[in-house]
């Protein structure tokens, strides 16, 4: 090493390296006094590199304004404007730097060796400038802009309701939502009428029915049809429970094996099927052991009964035309094969089988098969016999002869099953019988086998047969007078509630009269606008015998009367026929006649009766309670119930039947007279002493 020669430390030498390095790569910063070529070229690239940077950065800046302005996500006016000039001034001053960069011939060799450099800028650049057009679209949610939004809160919704009243006359109307059932449906409203010591041949009476719809919403429909066999439940059901019978309070009409019952209560619903029977609205049996005439009876040994006997009930023993009346001294329970009854003696020799019927209301047990119950129904559920409404009709292929005995019925082809116990009534002529079916016999059967009787009558071939098994109209013996000190039903032996004589001749008439509009629905009709009901009224004023006249004043008409009729004037010993000119409905004060003068000064006690009409509907055989219960719902019911637009005319194009509460037009209202008349025929004496129960519904859709 020489003298004086200094190495610098280790620290110090890697600094010296780093410098030198340093300038070696910025060569503009070397203090070397002289630059080479190289050098020269590489501050050329520096600066092109430079101005690259800052054309592609103002490139990208106009493209984003110009896609934000054209998005919509800029606001329009000056300040997009100048931002656009600023950005296009600042593209082309770069684009300027960019595009003027010679370089010296020697360094082409150079100037090839870095456009893939140069190239690959570009390529980065571009890259980018995609990015940042893709942010823009991708981060729209933080971009900011003007904004505004509104809250449409609380919004709310209401049902409305279909509710229905049912008014007969001026009595406190019956609500659909007042039922027992809970499930806006009332089938506890009151009778339309009750009537009493009817005879056949004169007025009977009717009712004025007023429906309402009670809801906020239409009725598109309106319908009529005859009611089921209805009850109650007498004993609630427990869910889950196994169910093999059903405690029901007494039946309006007869329910047979095989029909479906349905219970009902606060919208829930179960059906269960009919195993046992048949029941009916009365305990019956038949003697297990004859009566002998002249002796004393203190007990009536009979077949199970298939209900209860109370104490004090009258029990009546028939066979063919002879009959008897027991009082139960003792009650005694479904199923009891004796009744205790106070001592009497024996009318007659009543044979084993004899009918035995105890005719007050009774409550029932009903077999069915054994379901589980779907819900806790109480006591006061509905009950309800869906298949009611059966009705089998048919004639003797053969006939009977008066005083012998008959086991069975040669009959044509069945048109519905006969069920055991079931009540079968053979007709011809005023004569009547009814027999108590032993046997089931099928749909098609040509017999029916029969517990022994004497025909009452010589029964020819073709004679009618008639099993009303189950329908809701029922006959029974009355058990009170109708006067004070008469005779009733259970005093009498030649009247047979058996095969519902007095529902199958009464008949029975429904007409609107709503808005003074009229339209026969039900019953004999002389006019679309006109049932035939009879007239029983009285003159208002009294006629002279002074001159001709052509209208006569009566009191509110309580029957039609058809222009042509025969009007009856009886005072006495007077009377006097006119002839209606025109028609007159009910509620009418008077009566269109031709001109006549009176003969006789009738005073204002005068009746005027419809003798036309009466004739009319004493010929009627077509029109009974029982054929009207034959109108079972959902298969052959009135309606849908049409608005009348007229005097026998319906609204064919109305789609509402019953208008919303308050409504004017369709009305929210419908008045309708229903009532029944007995015909009058040669011998009627099997229907005296009797009472029927039936039914009407009426019912309301959306």
């Amino acid at each position: 090493m020489a003298i004086g020669a200094v190495t610098p430390p280790r620290w110090r030498r890697r600094r010296l390296i780093e410098m030198n390095t340093f300038r070696t790569r910025l060569p503009g910063l070397s203090g070397a006094a002289g630059s080479t070529a190289s050098e020269t070229r590489m501050v050329v690239d520096a600066r092109a590199l430079g101005a690259r940077l800052l054309a592609f950065l103002a490139f990208d800046a106009v493209v984003c304004v110009a896609v934000a302005a054209f998005a919509g996500k800029l606001p329009s006016g000056h300040a997009v404007g100048l931002a656009s000039a600023a950005a296009g001034v600042l593209c082309v001053l770069a684009y300027a730097a960019f595009t003027y960069h010679p370089a010296p011939a020697s360094d082409a060799s150079e100037s090839a060796a870095a456009r893939p450099h140069r190239d690959n800028t570009k390529t980065f650049l571009a890259l980018m400038m995609i990015v940042g057009v893709a942010a823009y679209f991708g981060g729209n949610g933080t971009y900011s802009t003007f904004s505004a939004e509104t809250t449409n809160a609380g919004s709310t919704t209401a049902s409305g309701t279909l509710t229905f009243s049912d008014q007969i006359n001026s009595n406190s109307a019956c609500l659909s939502v007042n039922g027992a059932t809970l499930n806006n449906v009332n089938a506890g409203c009151g009778a339309i009428f009750n009537l009493t010591n009817l005879a056949p041949g004169v007025y009977g009476g009717q009712a004025q029915v007023t429906l309402k719809n009670t809801g906020s919403i239409d009725a598109g429909s309106l319908y009529l049809f005859a009611s089921n066999v209805n009850t109650t439940l007498s004993a609630g059901l427990t869910l889950g429970n196994s169910v093999t019978s059903l405690s029901i309070n007494p039946l309006e009409g007869t329910i047979i094996p095989g029909d479906s019952l349905v219970v009902s209560s606060n919208f829930h619903s179960q059906t269960f099927t009919v195993t046992g029977g048949p029941y009916l609205p009365y305990t019956t049996s038949t003697l297990s052991s004859g009566l002998t005439s002249g002796n004393s009876v203190t007990t009536l040994s009979v077949a199970a009964l298939d209900g209860p006997v109370t104490n004090g009930d009258s029990i009546v023993v028939s066979s063919g035309a002879n009959t008897q009346t027991f009082t139960a001294s003792a009650s005694a329970a479904a199923g009891a094969t004796s009744i205790s009854v106070t001592s009497q003696t024996a009318n007659f020799s009543y044979p084993s089988g004899s009918t035995v019927s105890d005719l007050a209301g009774v409550t029932n047990t009903v077999t069915v098969t054994s379901a589980s119950a779907n819900y806790s129904y109480p006591s006061s559920s509905s009950v309800s016999d869906t298949t009611s409404n059966g009705y089998v009709a048919s004639q003797l292929s053969s006939g009977l002869t008066s005083g012998n005995t008959v086991t069975s019925l040669a009959v044509n082809a069945l048109p519905n099953k006969v069920f055991p116990g079931d009540f079968v009534t053979v007709t011809s002529g005023a004569h009547s019988q009814a027999f108590t079916a032993s046997a089931l016999a099928n749909a098609g059967a040509t017999s029916i086998s029969v517990l022994g009787a004497t025909a009452n009558f010589s029964y020819p071939s073709a004679s009618s047969i008639v099993d009303p098994n189950n329908m809701d109209c029922v006959d029974q013996k009355t058990t009170t007078a109708g006067v004070v000190g008469a005779t009733k039903g259970t005093d009498l032996n030649f009247n047979w509630p058996y095969g519902n004589p007095l529902c199958s001749q009464m008949l029975v008439y429904i007409q609107e009269t709503t808005g003074g509009n009229h339209y026969c629905w039900v019953g004999n009709s002389v006019s679309t606008a006109m049932c035939a009901i009879p007239i029983s009224v009285t003159l208002s004023s009294s006629l002279s015998t002074g001159g001709p006249i052509t209208s006569l004043p009566v009191n509110a008409l309580n029957g039609n009367v058809k222009s042509g009729d025969s009007i009856v004037l009886t005072s006495g010993s007077n009377t006097q026929t006119f002839t209606a000119s025109a028609d007159a409905y009910t509620g009418a004060t008077s009566i269109s006649v031709n001109s006549l003068t009176p003969n006789f000064a009738y005073p204002t006690s005068t009746t005027v009766s419809d003798s036309t009409m009466l004739s009319t509907l004493n010929t009627d055989t077509s029109d009974s309670v029982t054929q009207f219960d034959k109108k079972d719902p959902f298969a052959h019911e009135i309606g849908p119930m049409l608005p009348l637009s007229g005097n026998g005319t319906l609204n064919n194009s109305a789609t509402v039947d019953l208008g919303h509460a308050g409504s004017v037009s369709p009305p929210d209202t419908r008045v309708f007279l229903v009532g029944v008349f007995v015909p009058s025929s040669n011998n009627q004496n099997a229907i005296q002493g009797l009472f029927s129960t039936f039914g009407v519904t009426w019912h309301i859709d959306q």
